[in-house]
């Protein structure tokens, strides 16, 4: 399948592939995909390629964020804001991205 944006050809990843074949819960939460023929031609399907480039972006967009996240936490707690609370904002965003890493390497 061809990405309309930028006509490129969209093909799932193996390690989404995986986790999608072997997650029945994962499969199921998925209606429009829960019917497909889980074959070793899964990475093929387009529809399923596109969600998967889609959820992708975000984690990319997420993972991105930690710096404009930090500089939120600042600018909302304004004078409240100390080098204490920095530190446990930046720990705090680094323990979410990094479970949201593990829980996606964990499935390859």
């Amino acid at each position: 399948m061809r990405d309309a944006a930028q006509g490129d050809l969209v093909v799932l990843p193996v390690s989404a592939a995986r986790l999608f074949k072997s997650n029945q819960d994962l499969q199921a939460m998925f209606l429009k995909f829960s019917k497909l023929e889980l074959s070793d031609n899964i990475r093929d399907n387009g529809d399923l390629a596109l969600h998967g480039q889609i959820v992708m972006g975000i984690l990319d967009e997420a993972i991105a964020m930690e710096q404009p996240f930090l500089e939120a936490v600042r600018i909302t707690l304004a004078d409240r804001f100390n080098d204490s609370i920095a530190q446990i904002y930046a720990k705090t965003i680094c323990y979410v991205l990094q479970e949201m890493e593990d829980a996606f390497n964990e499935s390859e």
